[in-house]
């Protein structure tokens, strides 16, 4: 009754470390935390998924450990298996077309549905590029090379980080970190002597 990546680009784009259930829990208990799809939908995304010959079903077998029909394993997998994380073949990745196509995905209700139908004719990547993820890579060490600079200054305080914005706990990353990668976009302040607002607006 809860599709993590569904609430996440519903309620939390642009918030990758929020934990999507985490923010359910404490704040938003009338939100919506799945899709909605009726049989006939189903049955429709069934039929075509069926007939593109590009879901394989060995490999989702392997995946899964299902032991089932051909049309029953592309049922689980609209139902249950995109939320999973689960991928119809090798070359189709649902997290990354999900968290690269959310505007789109929303309104189809599934990743590998809305690729056959759109998202092929529309140019779009099924899958991260290798520059993707060597760009992703390079952000990433910037960021923690980042992190372990202001935790070696006296400017960076992690038990007020931590104290003063309480949502920054449930996302289990390094204060520091959070502060680098994604805190002071929010004018978040690293200690009570560092005022990121008033630093941006003097010296910007």
């Amino acid at each position: 009754n809860f599709n993590t990546l569904f609430y996440k680009m519903r309620y939390l784009e642009g918030s990758d470390d929020i934990n999507p259930l985490v923010d359910y829990v404490l704040n938003h208990h009338d939100n919506e935390t799945i899709f909605k799809l009726g049989e006939s939908k189903i049955n429709e995304y069934v039929e075509l998924i069926y007939d593109s010959n590009r879901f394989d079903e060995k490999y989702y077998k392997d995946q899964t450990n299902l032991d089932m029909g051909d049309k029953a394993l592309i049922k689980h997998y609209i139902i249950e298996g995109e939320m999973l994380g689960y991928n119809p073949n090798h070359e189709f990745d649902t997290k990354y077309y999900l968290e690269n196509n959310s505007d789109v995905v929303l309104a189809s209700a599934n990743a590998f549905y809305h690729y056959l139908t759109k998202g092929i004719s529309k140019g779009k990547h099924p899958i991260a590029t290798k520059s993707e993820i060597n760009k992703k890579q390079q952000q990433e060490d910037e960021y923690k090379r980042q992190a372990e600079i202001i935790e070696k200054s006296t400017l960076f305080d992690s038990e007020y980080y931590l104290k003063q914005y309480s949502d920054v706990k449930y996302t289990m990353q390094n204060p520091a970190y959070h502060y680098i990668s994604r805190g002071y976009k929010e004018s978040k302040n690293p200690s009570r002597y560092f005022d990121n607002n008033y630093y941006m607006y003097r010296y910007k």
